[in-house]
């Protein structure tokens, strides 16, 4: 296999990889190079991958002699390890180059299910995407997290406006930032009522270890009698314990 075009298609499928959380199928490799792969080549192209922290479905050969020691993983390597979307979008995308992409021919293809084109439309905006959610970048919300609800916005709004009929590539885009912002309403809103319930839920908790040690000096304290003393319904009680677990962890050493 001549090593420059290798390396041309493997970065494409990094880029596909950025826009997937990390994951490539077989039929988007073989696709990316146009040609009968031969085994030994697939397998190839699948080490350099997964050395590159990407998952390819169905291949389990593991990184081969593009393995790097431990000692010298970087800690973008263990970052990585942690979480495969925010190490994407925290990687530099300053040489990402999409400017050969022809986005309405790509729309096109997406229309027709060409699964490397609805790729190649997601790289082509994954520069944008990080300007786009910064109306979301709330004090509660660390970058990650936020970086990583755009990518996963991302994947959707594309996913989304297929069924629409943009006129140029100016429409293209002003109908995937929308979506994109209205994935990203939903998620954020999803979130801050955990966070505002997981808040609540403490708060109650902490409630519930004064009353319980009260109720100690009168005999035998469970998490029930509690409940019941404070009137706390059924409901709740149960979303407590989901989130906290045993009673001793709720109402702690009494």
């Amino acid at each position: 296999m001549d090593e420059s075009l290798f390396l041309d298609n493997i970065k494409l499928l990094l880029e596909l990889a950025k826009a997937n959380e990390g994951r490539l199928t077989k039929e988007e490799v073989c696709k990316t190079f146009a040609e009968n792969i031969e085994d030994k080549d697939y397998k190839t192209i699948c080490a350099y991958l997964t050395a590159k922290g990407v998952t390819v479905d169905d291949y389990e050969g593991g990184a081969g002699e593009f393995a790097v020691e431990e000692s010298s993983a970087t800690d973008s390597d263990e970052a990585y390890e942690g979480s495969k979307v925010s190490t994407y979008y925290a990687d530099d995308l300053a040489d990402l180059d999409t400017s050969g992409y022809d986005v309405m021919k790509l729309f096109d293809r997406c229309k027709e299910g060409d699964l490397v084109a609805r790729e190649q439309l997601i790289s082509r905006y994954l520069k944008d995407v990080r300007e786009w959610v910064m109306p979301f970048a709330y004090e509660w919300v660390n970058e990650e997290d936020l970086l990583g609800n755009a990518n996963i916005s991302l994947v959707n709004a594309v996913d989304d406006v297929i069924s629409e009929a943009p006129r140029d590539a100016f429409e293209v885009e002003a109908l995937i930032r929308e979506a994109v912002l209205d994935h990203m309403s939903v998620i954020m809103n999803e979130e801050n009522e955990a966070r505002y319930t997981g808040e609540s839920v403490a708060g109650l908790i902490n409630d519930m270890r004064h009353v319980a040690r009260s109720l100690s000096k009168e005999g035998d304290v469970t998490l029930e009698t509690v409940a019941e003393y404070m009137h706390i319904d059924d409901e709740r009680l149960e979303l407590i314990k989901e989130i906290v677990g045993k009673d001793r962890d709720i109402l702690g050493e009494l």
